[in-house]
């Protein structure tokens, strides 16, 4: 369904607002994870919150997903291991 919907954004101005939206709420939710992190100095202090929550947004995005499981036959424990790696290599120290 987000598939459909992140495809439909671009010529639906309706649909548009709304992966907007959908998107905003996925960038404030990984945001406080990442707040978070800052608040028990877990993040990496040459990284700035506003780079850790971006980089954070952008891992975990539906399109990196494809990319590697669709796109590269990445199985979801490869990604998820991957993923997590990833996530912690950029934000701890």
């Amino acid at each position: 369904m987000l598939r459909a919907l992140a495809a439909a954004s671009g010529t639906d101005p309706e649909l548009g607002a709304l992966w907007r939206e959908i998107e905003e709420q996925r960038f404030s939710g990984q945001s406080r994870f990442v707040g978070m992190l800052a608040e028990r100095g877990s993040l990496r202090p040459s990284l700035s919150l506003d780079d850790a929550c971006a980089v954070t947004w952008t891992l975990c995005s539906l399109a990196v997903h494809d990319q590697l499981v669709l796109g590269r036959g990445w199985t979801e424990d490869q990604y998820r291991d991957w993923l997590a790696d990833a996530l912690a290599r950029e934000l701890l120290p």
